[in-house]
């Protein structure tokens, strides 16, 4: 079982372990509220589309960047998708795709 110490941020910590190109850090240990309540936040989404099932969608991949910082993060995500579309093999019936909104929340929980 791992165990983390509560001063490590747990969010920043599961990002890395599932490979997202972008993750957040917070101060937890001063509160466990984190600043992203209200602030545009670019949602991404990694589909797998199932051509057999009417187009039948499933969410593989789903995080967000803050819109005023992505721009300084756009490379990266870009090369995430690119490696990820490359090395992913799916059934032929499947497919993957992409999409992206801009999204406001009044609670973000992490």
């Amino acid at each position: 079982m791992l165990e983390l110490s509560p001063e490590v941020n747990h969010t920043t910590v599961f990002g890395l372990l599932l490979g997202y190109p972008v993750v957040y850090w917070y101060s937890n240990v001063t509160s466990a509220d984190n600043c992203l309540s209200q602030v545009p936040l670019r949602l991404f989404r990694i589909l797998a589309v199932d051509s057999k099932a009417d187009s039948h969608t499933t969410v593989i991949y789903s995080f967000t960047v803050p819109e005023q910082l992505y721009s300084h993060c756009q490379s990266f995500v870009d090369s995430w998708q690119k490696h990820l579309f490359t090395s992913v093999s799916l059934d032929w019936a499947y497919s993957l795709h992409t999409d992206n909104k801009i999204t406001v929340q009044s609670v973000v929980c992490m």
